[in-house]
């Protein structure tokens, strides 16, 4: 059964938040800018010498293994602390979106913001979801590598063609699963219950319609990057000495919390939070738009 709903009106739906609730918005911003300044500073106290020493030899193809491990082994602790920080950070970011769009009457207030089972179980959803696409993606990879692999040893074109059909077809896989798993985020916190199975048959007959929303939304988040960075970009040159500002920004100085937060890097830290709160709003949005019009009348 083919879907009926708009693909714009799903892929605008961030737009329309953004509009409707703009202290929403900004206090998301504000959030993502103190997570992203406590992210930075956890890196340079805990692992800012380890992770130049790890870019360096990992650039480096003739380094000493046994350096890269080392450096990597320094990291560690530092993703091991991170990563439930963003799991829980995300998880109220999540739970924030969804309520302003699936229950906008509960969230009366700037942020749509609140500590509960809601976001217990989009960490759980975000989990599972991640866990199942790393899987699956694990095993894509595995075997478009021994198609790769099987095409190398073919001549000419043969093996050319093998090699382009294991990517294409694990692309297309990849981008597949990411759909059928979109709606799970929306659906747990609309039913609350993570129920993978019922999430996933409501995209039944609307894959590609789903898929043409989401290539929008995509779309328009893309132009919001560009506008953002056009608004960044003349700032970023005054202050960064011309060019090296760029420099600044793909290769910060990780070895000092001074040689780290340069005016271009706070700058550009302001600016990603506020673009980052935007196109959160519109693929998050997206998601729950669609599982909006998708549910109605399944319930």
């Amino acid at each position: 059964m083919a879907a009926n709903f708009s693909a714009s009106d799903i892929a605008f739906e961030g737009f329309r938040l953004a509009r409707e609730r703009p202290r929403s918005i900004l206090v998301w911003a504000g959030l993502l800018l103190i997570f992203n300044l406590v992210g930075s500073l956890l890196t340079v106290g805990l692992a800012g010498e380890a992770m130049t020493t790890l870019a360096r030899v990992s650039a480096d193809e003739a380094a000493d293994p046994d350096a890269a491990m080392a450096a990597a082994a320094a990291v560690a602790p530092l993703y091991a602390l991170l990563t439930p920080l963003s799991l829980a950070f995300y998880a109220v970011l999540y739970a924030a979106a969804y309520r302003a769009v699936l229950r906008p009457a509960e969230a009366p207030q700037a942020g749509d913001l609140r500590f509960g089972m809601d976001e217990v179980r989009q960490a759980l959803a975000l989990v599972a979801v991640g866990l199942i696409f790393l899987v699956v993606l694990f095993v894509v990879m595995l075997l478009a590598g021994i198609l790769a692999a099987l095409g190398a040893a073919l001549a000419g074109a043969a093996g050319a063609l093998v090699g382009t059909l294991a990517v294409v077809a694990a692309t297309a896989v990849s981008v597949w699963l990411l759909v059928k798993l979109s709606l799970v985020g929306p659906y747990t916190f609309d039913r609350r219950s993570l129920d993978l199975r019922a999430a996933w048959g409501l995209t039944r007959g609307a894959s590609l319609q789903l898929l043409g929303a989401y290539l929008l939304a995509v779309a328009l988040m893309v132009v919001v990057f560009l506008l953002g960075l056009l608004v960044f970009m003349p700032f970023a040159l005054i202050a960064g000495g011309g060019l090296d500002a760029m420099q600044t920004l793909m290769q910060p100085d990780l070895t000092s919390v001074g040689g780290y937060f340069t005016p271009v890097m706070l700058a550009y830290l302001v600016i990603s939070s506020l673009l980052g709160a935007l196109t959160f709003a519109i693929l998050v949005g997206a998601t729950a738009a669609a599982y909006r019009a998708l549910s109605a009348g399944r319930v």
